[in-house]
């Protein structure tokens, strides 16, 4: 409470210079740090600072006896971890087993139930309801700001809950210093995404469905793609390409163009003889001569009947 947050303010500020205090906390706590790091008396290490690098971790499993691992497992572990310490020793701890090998490339079907029971015992539990179910809600945007949140939740609070998350280590991290963007640990998404599929598909559903219609509304067509993949809405995703693909071939961005277009129907491209055109001028200039051949074919169907 506020008279502890006193006592420790008070208590920084006669200390000896010979003595050292270590606190280890998830959030920052409000003890006038800000002031004791800018006169050289503090040093916060954040999240970021604890994390392994791809050498320290290499240098972690070498010094594991009787586990030979090949620098592809390495990085696929350090990808789906990474660098979070915990993780790393839970993935060394379980590397015996020949079946964790070839599950490395896919988390989805594969993670430690050791990790899996801390986040359910130690995070996602000790929160009140409406921090639970905003967590696993959002769990499903690759990114997150407050506008985005608010849409897909129905909440009006999401920067609030985005700020308190971040300054309480909840695996969120800040991609921008004005606290507009933010990330959560790949693990930690990755494990809320499936509690929210085993509790309610519809509940994915309909976030996904309000996440790309709010991407679209802001012209973050990407993220606006990828949600309605996602659900499968192919339809949507279509006629969002169409609009997104004019200006990135204007910009040659048509590696982008080829690799979305490989997640549509052929159905859902004879509909649209614009987007048809747009995605063969990409493939034309790639040469794939072999994915270009059915869009070929749908313009020559479409020619012969007349349209």
């Amino acid at each position: 409470n506020k008279f502890i947050l006193a006592f420790f303010r008070d208590l920084f500020d006669h200390l000896p210079e010979n003595v050292m205090i270590f606190i280890g906390s998830r959030s920052t706590p409000e003890i006038g740090l800000s002031r004791l790091v800018v006169n050289k008396q503090a040093l916060i290490l954040s999240s970021d600072d604890l994390r392994f690098s791809t050498a320290e971790a290499t240098q972690f499993f070498s010094e594991a006896q009787h586990l030979w691992i090949n620098e592809d497992e390495l990085k696929s572990i350090y990808r789906q971890t990474e660098g979070w310490p915990a993780a790393l020793q839970l993935f060394r701890l379980t590397l015996i087993n020949p079946s964790v090998r070839k599950s490395l490339g896919d988390l989805g079907t594969y993670r430690p139930r050791e990790l899996a029971e801390y986040l359910a015992d130690n995070v996602l539990a000790l929160q009140p309801p409406h921090i639970q179910e905003f967590l696993l809600k959002t769990s499903l945007l690759p990114r997150l700001c407050a506008p985005l949140c608010d849409a897909a939740t129905g909440r009006s609070d999401s920067q609030e809950i985005l700020v308190h998350l971040e300054r309480s280590g909840l695996f969120l991290r800040s991609l921008d210093s004005n606290l507009r963007w933010f990330k959560y640990h790949a693990l930690f998404s990755s494990f809320l995404s499936e509690q929210l599929r085993n509790a309610s598909e519809d509940t994915v559903i309909e976030v996904h469905r309000r996440a790309a219609a709010w991407n679209r509304a802001n012209n973050f067509y990407e993220d606006a793609v990828y949600h309605s993949v996602e659900i499968q809405d192919y339809g949507y995703a279509a006629d969002v390409m169409n609009t997104w693909f004019t200006p990135l071939i204007s910009v040659a961005q048509i590696i982008t163009v080829e690799r979305w277009y490989e997640h549509l129907p052929l159905a859902e491209i004879e509909q649209r003889p614009d987007l048809a055109i747009k995605i063969a001028y990409a493939l034309v200039f790639l040469r794939r001569n072999q994915k270009l051949r059915p869009i070929l074919e749908i313009r020559q169907r479409r020619k012969a009947t007349g349209d």
